[in-house]
């Protein structure tokens, strides 16, 4: 049986497999104004820790320097059931923090060690660099500030270690205010420890992380699979097989190449990205009609099924005036046009789909309100004006589901009811909190709003896409625009992509990989035969582009509903990868020469 020693700050896990001891570390809570206060320096009591499900130690902490009210219960126990240990932060009394960091990060010293993070689709990286990696991280890993869960610097809620001896991973059960401290350092081993962020304010809550452990020979594989059943069995774990009972256009969907599209690309004068020396370049446009008879073309090269994704199909284009930009762009065809190209599309067989937004809030739409904007805790709402549209802030969730509503009745009135919808920035930004005494709302909240949204959307019949893998959304989408890889095929620096995510939810949701299949042997076109992803095919695609997409789609209709089994780097080549597939099906691709060998499959 698993036993735990810890005294609140450091502890030591006696496992089967072995020892596993915390690092040095100083648990720590940042202050909002940046001041740190180190558990060390707070009174603390230790006592036991038992109940009728496990056993453990606890440790109560009080008398925060500068943090007055506030009282911590940190109990490390271990699960009898499962021999999991539990890292449970609970708030006997609330005060207001910043970040929360406990408990201390496993310590790992072996050389030979890698740490596996969900940066992404996820990421390897090297316990230490060495002459052949040499150190690099400060420049390479982006976003050193926002490794937030339920974002996409952390697709799925978990992370660990392995090495020749054994592995461990940690999971954040309370997901949607954590994420990750990193460190790391050249000559440094690597260490990931909890962040937990205030909710509205304050601790909230109590914060639970699990850890699990694994014999000599586990791996990132391992994780996968333990992370996999973790997720069913807390039900989120919904394939497609599940979401097609729902939906029958789920099913359907498989096998449809994704043609990405737009009507109007429009920056406003207020837009950062506004051309002032050229104006001409502010404005690019397609007809509803042009995109039609494009589409007509692709089914004359052989395109037999696809699946329309249009942009900036709106009253003044892409990113702009969200969310009132009902009627379709009147001078490039207006309600007319846009209903006779989603005819052309069911004349086709091919699905027609929307993209849309329900976050980005512009100043000039018709009905923008500032103070239904998200607040931020001094009152102020966040503001900017990075994309197309200009100056904006950003819609609370908490009134998203009636705009959607809103705006697809207002469609439907029309006759115009999509097949797929694309809702724009919720499966790939971090999840907001508001502050405003009116629509307060917390990070999961905010999560349970954006799946109103989805699910305002499923229920007319209609398959809901965003835009990155980010799982926490997963029960309620058919598909995403992309889960990427960092650094495709990139070996010479410290991180290493693996497909992590598809090792867990392949089959419950359909990922494309790459933008246009117009190099065959692009690491993007290499590491979507790998994974049995979806394919894009541009709008004027060629014969060849589309017989080259057409091998693409047989092989993901042959692999959609199967487990992603495993994945391995072929006699130890970083270049050379497989993933094996339920039912004896494969993948091998040669990043070096661009060689696919797909098995179980006819070709």
């Amino acid at each position: 049986m698993n036993s735990v020693k810890t005294n609140g700050l450091r502890f030591e896990i006696q496992t089967e497999g072995g020892t596993y001891r915390s690092a040095e570390y100083d648990c720590h809570i940042v202050k909002k104004d940046g001041s740190s206060v180190s558990f060390s320096e707070a009174k603390s009591e230790t006592t036991p820790y038992i109940t009728g499900i496990g056993h453990g130690i606890r440790t109560v902490f009080s008398d925060f320097p500068g943090i007055p009210g506030l009282i911590l219960e940190c109990r490390t126990w271990v699960e009898d059931t499962s021999g999991d240990v539990l890292f449970e932060l609970v708030p006997l009394a609330d005060a207001e923090v910043g970040k929360i960091f406990w408990p201390a990060p496993f310590e790992n010293v072996n050389r030979e060690a890698l740490t596996v993070l969900p940066l992404m689709q996820g990421r390897l990286v090297r316990n230490y660099t060495s002459e052949k990696y040499p150190y690099i991280w400060p420049e390479d890993f982006w976003w050193q500030e926002k490794r937030i869960s339920c974002s996409r610097s952390m697709y799925m809620q978990f992370w660990g270690q392995y090495d020749n001896c054994g592995a461990c991973m940690s999971i954040l059960e309370t997901r949607y205010d954590g994420g990750m401290a990193i460190q790391t350092g050249e000559n440094v081993p690597t260490q990931v420890s909890p962040m937990w962020q205030e909710s509205l304010g304050k601790v909230g809550y109590t914060r639970v992380l699990r850890a699990k452990f694994f014999p000599a020979g586990a791996d990132y594989n391992e994780m996968a699979k333990a992370y996999r059943g973790y997720i069913k069995s807390i039900g989120e774990l919904v394939t497609l097989k599940q979401k097609a009972a729902a939906n029958p256009k789920v099913e359907d969907l498989i096998g449809r190449p994704i043609v990405h599209t737009y009507i109007w690309y429009h920056t406003a004068e207020g837009s950062d990205r506004y051309d002032a020396l050229h104006p001409e370049n502010n404005d690019r446009t397609q007809t509803f009609a042009y995109v039609a008879e494009k589409l007509c073309e692709l089914k004359a090269k052989g395109l037999e099924n696809a699946c329309l994704h249009l942009d900036g199909w709106g009253k003044r284009g892409y990113d702009n005036q969200h969310p009132d930009y009902l009627p379709p762009a009147e001078h490039l065809g207006g309600w007319d046009g846009m209903k006779a190209l989603q005819d052309t599309c069911r004349d086709l067989g091919y699905f027609f789909g929307i993209h849309d937004q329900f976050r980005d809030y512009f100043y000039d739409a018709d009905t923008f309100d500032e103070s239904f904007a998200v607040h931020n805790e001094d009152g102020t709402v966040p503001t900017h004006s990075i994309w197309m549209g200009g100056k904006q802030t950003y819609l609370c969730a908490t009134q998203a589901p009636y705009y959607v509503k809103r705006n697809y009745d207002g469609l439907a009135a029309h006759g115009i009811v999509p097949d797929n919808a694309y809702l724009d920035v919720f499966s790939c930004v971090e999840l907001d909190e508001c502050f405003s005494p009116s629509h307060p709302m917390t990070r999961e909240q905010c999560a349970g709003e954006r799946m109103r949204c989805f699910n305002e959307v499923a229920a007319r019949g209609i398959l809901v896409q965003s835009e990155e893998g980010i799982d926490w959304a997963f029960p309620g989408l058919a598909f995403v625009h992309h889960a990427p890889f960092c650094d495709l095929g990139e070996v010479s620096k410290d991180c290493i992509s693996v497909p992590l995510e598809e090792l867990v939810y392949h089959d419950c949701l359909i990922t494309p990989y790459e933008s246009a299949p117009e190099n065959e042997d692009s690491e993007s076109t290499l590491f979507g035969f790998l994974c049995g992803g979806a394919c894009y095919v541009p709008l004027e695609a060629t014969e060849e582009q589309i017989a080259f997409c057409q091998r693409k789609t047989r092989w993901q209709k042959a692999v959609q509903h199967r487990e992603m089994l495993r994945h391995e780097f072929v006699n130890g080549d970083f270049k050379r990868q497989k993933t094996y597939f339920a039912g004896g099906y494969s993948a091998e691709i040669d990043l070096s020469t661009g060689k696919i060998t797909l098995e179980g499959m006819k070709e």
